[in-house]
């Protein structure tokens, strides 16, 4: 297993107290990923608008998951609607 940092970029007008948020959680651990962290950074400007926002709100996952796993969750976080952008990268060892 890898550890692996995601860095999420959510809707701030969609994401209630932790429903999106606990989205992404159950992702993570439905594909196997362990030791999963949260760092909740905040509501930020952007530096370009993204589907019409200009601020996003910031989280910070830190886990450690196979790396077969990692293609699924690149196509499942794609399609959720509340994610404005995520950000998958191998932790170095």
């Amino acid at each position: 297993m890898q550890k692996y940092e995601l860095m999420c970029v959510f809707d701030p007008k969609l994401t209630g107290d932790s429903g999106t948020t606990a989205m992404v959680e159950a992702i993570l651990k439905e594909n196997g990923a362990v030791d999963v962290n949260r760092e909740d950074l905040g509501v930020k400007r952007l530096a370009y608008v993204i589907r019409k926002r200009n601020e996003g709100k910031y989280v910070l996952y830190r886990f450690s998951i196979d790396t077969q796993a990692i293609a699924v969750l690149r196509k499942e976080f794609g399609i959720k609607e509340g994610l404005l952008r995520h950000l998958i990268i191998r932790q170095e060892a």
